[in-house]
């Protein structure tokens, strides 16, 4: 509910000064449940001088208010903040003002004051009022004025106090590559804002942001806070949901899952620090909840395959089914911690750059994780095989061929033309398949499948495999076939 009315104050500047308003100001609110105020505003102030003049009787207001709201009345100015005489002519003149609460020394830069009313009686509660004048000494006689809109609301008071608290369990190790050791540090962070997410009464998701947290806020080892913050308008019927930190909202109130493309690795990066939790009004406040991350968290420490040394990597990608997660560190380190969602039962693969150029992979065929849970786990990660068969280098007899740990099998083989026809599949013991190059120069292929893809001159197929079947046929036509494999060990 608002309600406006308008105030015209000017000033006489000759031997009297004089802050003139309209006739006394009474404002009346119309009843909205339990709420019914009037506030009022005294019609005349003198001007005795530049600096602090008060407003006599300041500002009042009487009635009652609903439990758990309060009136709020906010001014502002046409003229923003200045008495002007003569204005829009050449000779226009202003004088600076400020309003506020109590006396102080004017500043062009000072913002205007609300008057916050959280109980009203009928009797009424007044609260000071009054006008800083700057120095106007050296300005010419006239009538200075401008008009000042007061704005009166009622909106909810939402106590200090709303304790949340964060809780993230600890999970194993989903990779089984062997357990990473510690704990993760995350907590409430002094600076950081809660977002508030809620419906208003006209059906429309709303969000709001808390004061920022201060040390005093923060307690039980930065896993509570107590935040501040105000809500207008709310459907206290319906659910209110927390993020924080409130970066990691949208606009439109939703998790900004977006975040998990693009990580920096380290403790302070928001995604990691995230928890969020819905639940309803405690009547007519804030409810005081537990919060949870969104995200499954992980402290990943990258070593060689047998573990017993760490790489210093400068970037992490994580594969889950077609989606990206890339983590690039601010310097090359073997410590990341990463976020990523819940999954059940999915194919995990891992891509790193290494600090010294190199890459490094590793991956797992079905892994589960949940939001929540904090897990620790090493990644032993190798570069990857390279497998190269030269049309020299293939020779016998049967329909199968294996050299260094990869084998073809097709319906037939003519080891001197080098010809696999009738479909075929390439299996290796060395790890998995993440790409198979078919060069036929002198020849042709027309294999076709999942994964495949090129012309007859050269076939390549992406995955991650330990088996890959084809379907057609590869010629070499004697002198003119290549096969080169990418194996992740």
């Amino acid at each position: 509910m608002k309600h406006k009315s308008k105030r015209l104050w000017s000033i006489l500047l000759s031997l009297v000064l004089m802050l003139s308003l309209v006739p006394a100001f009474s404002m009346t609110a119309l009843a909205d449940g339990d709420t019914s105020y009037t506030l009022t505003i005294p019609s005349t102030l003198t001007v005795a001088n530049s600096g602090w003049n008060a407003l006599e009787g300041g500002i009042s207001a009487k009635g009652t208010l609903e439990s758990g709201k309060k009136l709020v009345v906010t001014p502002t100015s046409e003229n923003s903040w200045n008495l002007v005489a003569n204005k829009g002519e050449q000779t226009e003149s202003k004088v600076g003002y400020n309003l506020a609460k109590e006396t102080g020394t004017y500043s062009a830069a000072a913002e205007a004051p609300t008057w916050e009313f959280t109980g009203l009686t009928a009797d009424g509660t007044s609260q000071t009022a009054g006008i800083i004048v700057d120095d106007y000494s050296s300005k010419p006689a006239g009538t200075y004025q401008d008009t000042v809109t007061f704005t009166a609301k009622v909106e909810i008071a939402v106590p200090a106090g709303i304790t949340l608290t964060r809780n993230m369990t600890a999970g194993g190790d989903p990779f089984d590559w062997g357990s990473s050791t510690g704990t993760l540090p995350t907590a409430f962070v002094a600076g950081k804002q809660v977002a508030v997410i809620y419906k208003n009464t006209s059906g429309q998701t709303a969000k709001v942001v808390s004061d920022a947290l201060t040390a005093s806020d923060i307690s039980n080892e930065g896993k509570s806070a107590t935040i501040n913050v105000t809500i207008d308008d709310a459907d206290k019927t319906k659910h209110v949901t927390y993020i924080y930190p409130a970066t990691m909202a949208n606009d439109d109130g939703t998790l900004n899952t977006g975040a998990l493309d693009a990580q920096n690795g380290t403790l302070d990066e928001d995604i990691i620090n995230c928890c969020t939790t819905t639940g309803a009004w405690d009547g007519n406040s804030l409810p005081s909840l537990e919060l949870t991350s969104p995200f499954a968290s992980f402290k990943f420490t990258t070593k060689n395959s047998d573990g017993s040394a760490t790489i210093n990597v400068t970037s992490l990608t994580v594969t889950i089914g077609a989606q990206d997660y890339v983590i690039t560190p601010a310097s090359a380190t073997s410590t990341l911690y990463v976020a990523l969602p819940a999954v059940s039962d999915q194919a995990v693969r891992f891509s790193a750059t290494g600090s010294d150029s190199k890459t490094y992979t590793c991956s797992k065929a079905s892994v589960t994780f949940a939001a929540g849970k904090y897990y620790q786990s090493m990644l032993k990660m190798a570069p990857p095989i390279t497998v190269t068969w030269n049309n020299d280098d293939i020779t016998g007899s049967g329909n199968s061929f294996t050299k260094d740990g990869v084998t073809i099998t097709a319906g037939s083989i003519d080891f001197d033309e080098k010809n696999f026809e009738e479909n075929g599949t390439f299996t290796t013991t060395l790890g998995n398949f993440t790409k198979i190059e078919v060069v036929a120069t002198n020849g042709f292929c027309d294999v076709s499948g999942t994964g495949w893809s090129g012309d007859s001159d050269k076939r390549t197929w992406t995955g991650n495999a330990s088996s890959v079947s084809f379907i057609g046929d590869i010629y070499g036509d004697g002198n003119g076939i290549k096969f080169v494999f990418t194996i992740e060990p």
